[in-house]
């Protein structure tokens, strides 16, 4: 039997956008309509006061005393997510997104997984420049915190900066829009979410440990 693979739009729909692997129960949905596992908006809620903003679109969220549980479950989907985890289980699905047949050309509106994906995301700066990049991971950043931002030196590319433990490092990505697909060095992948979490725990550089642990926050 072949290889089933999950539509785009369905694998961005079950993917919690701080941890960036499919939702695990329990889920939250917040007000504004986004979901996230709840161990994971636990951790980003930690540290904030009453008021609050959603990681994906920022509109603002007041908290009670009942903290996360004030957030709804999503049992519509949990019971979707595990539908296709047995699916998963019996046919061998597994939960990537698809990407576009190469001889049918997809409209710009149904290319999700390109740039203007990235509008919104808890972890891209946008105009960002390099110094201000290294600056802000210096100064209020850990080790391990990262941003998404345009790159200054090649029209159409982007820059992932990285706070390590002794300086911060930058990675050029593009977006190769014939093969939907995004470009960091030598290695591709289907979407920046994909590739961001892939380097949770595989260090991006071979002489030195350097992981992805959390989208930078500015403190002030």
């Amino acid at each position: 039997m072949e290889t089933c693979k999950l539509p785009r739009e369905i694998f961005e729909e079950v993917t919690c956008p701080i941890c960036f692997d499919v939702l695990k129960t329990p889920i939250r949905m917040l007000m504004c309509g986004h979901n996230f596992c709840q161990s994971c908006l636990a951790s980003f809620l930690l540290l904030r006061l009453s008021e609050i903003s959603c990681p994906t679109c920022r509109e603002n969220i007041w908290m009670t005393p009942k903290g996360i549980n004030e957030f709804p479950r999503n049992r519509c989907l949990e019971n979707l997510i595990e539908k296709f985890s047995l699916l998963e289980d019996k046919i061998k699905l597994p939960l990537v997104p698809s990407l576009p047949p190469q001889n049918v050309p997809p409209s710009p509106s149904e290319i999700t997984n390109g740039p203007s994906s990235l509008y919104g995301k808890i972890w891209y700066f946008g105009d960002l420049s390099r110094a201000q990049a290294n600056d802000l991971l210096t100064k209020q950043g850990q080790v391990g915190d990262f941003i998404v931002r345009k790159s200054e030196s090649k029209h159409c590319h982007f820059a992932l900066s990285v706070r390590g433990s002794v300086r911060t490092v930058h990675f050029v990505m593009s977006f190769d829009s014939k093969k939907y697909i995004w470009k960091v060095g030598t290695h591709e992948y289907h979407s920046v979410e994909f590739f961001l979490g892939c380097f949770k725990k595989q260090s991006l550089l071979k002489n030195e440990t350097l992981v992805l642990i959390k989208p930078f926050r500015r403190r002030y």
